[in-house]
């Protein structure tokens, strides 16, 4: 999938996850470089960060499986992250002891 991605240009440059060579740490030099540029000419800065941790969660997966098809995920592939979305549910489970 990395592969097919990265053959057709599907990912953006400013695309660090995932992808080979980059880390977090590159994410945040970034960042703070274009705010530090940004301060220097006087420009106000400001920022909005979201928590994407359960993302997955959030998404419609019939969206998202578009999507993939769109950008030319097929066959097998397709059907493993189908099978992947398919009737997800969470369960928690206590065990009280008394």
């Amino acid at each position: 999938m990395y592969q097919h991605c990265r053959e057709s240009n599907i990912l953006s440059k400013h695309q660090y996850g995932y992808r080979l060579k980059t880390s977090t740490e590159k994410t945040a030099f970034n960042l703070l470089n274009e705010i530090y540029d940004a301060l220097n000419k006087r420009i106000i800065v400001g920022g909005l960060f979201c928590n994407l941790k359960k993302a997955l969660y959030c998404v419609d997966h019939g969206i998202l499986l578009s999507k993939f098809k769109f950008y030319g995920t097929r066959g097998k592939l397709l059907g493993l992250i189908k099978t992947y979305l398919e009737d997800r549910y969470k369960k928690v489970q206590i065990n009280v002891k008394n």
